[in-house]
């Protein structure tokens, strides 16, 4: 069975698995964020004073989107390879790379994030590496992105007895 869904995600390389449906992040969230990582700014934190600057209001961290990665691959059918049980093996997160914020992600505005699988890496022992790329889209900019990202995620299957 893992051979086939292995097989069914390695055609897909190079393209896009899904997009999820459209997420907003409030204030509340940025201001939790901030609250849990002892980031503080005017920018993500003061509306008032936000109102003022040249986005018209907060931003959310970029860093906060990111922390939504794995909320984002849930939402997509071919992900993830391995059901919820341990019997069958594990899907671990196993780093990021050439993330970047690209443009703001005004607080209040929709965003949807678009996944496409980049590779999958046999790394033998019934372990594969999959690389996919990320990219968050502003609803009301399409051309520039808000962060993109390269998530590689590792499978590791149980040995078949």
């Amino acid at each position: 069975m893992r051979d086939n869904k292995i097989e069914r995600l390695k055609r897909k390389i190079g393209e896009e698995l899904g997009v999820t449906p459209p997420f907003t992040v409030t204030q509340k969230d940025a201001d939790l964020f901030s609250a849990l990582t002892d980031d503080w700014d005017y920018m993500h934190n003061d509306p008032q004073w936000a109102k003022d600057s040249r986005w018209g209001g907060t931003i959310a961290h970029g860093m906060y989107v990111m922390t939504l990665i794995p909320s984002f691959l849930k939402q997509v059918s071919e992900l993830p390879l391995i059901s919820d049980s341990a019997d069958e093996g594990l899907a671990l997160n196993y780093g990021f790379d050439k993330v970047r914020f690209i443009s703001p992600l005004p607080v209040g505005v929709p965003a949807r994030a678009h996944i496409k699988l980049l590779d999958v890496t046999d790394r033998g022992k019934e372990r594969y590496l999959v690389r996919l790329q990320i990219t968050v889209y502003r609803e009301d900019e399409k051309e520039v992105p808000m962060m993109t990202a390269e998530n590689l995620a590792y499978f590791t299957f149980r040995a078949e007895e």
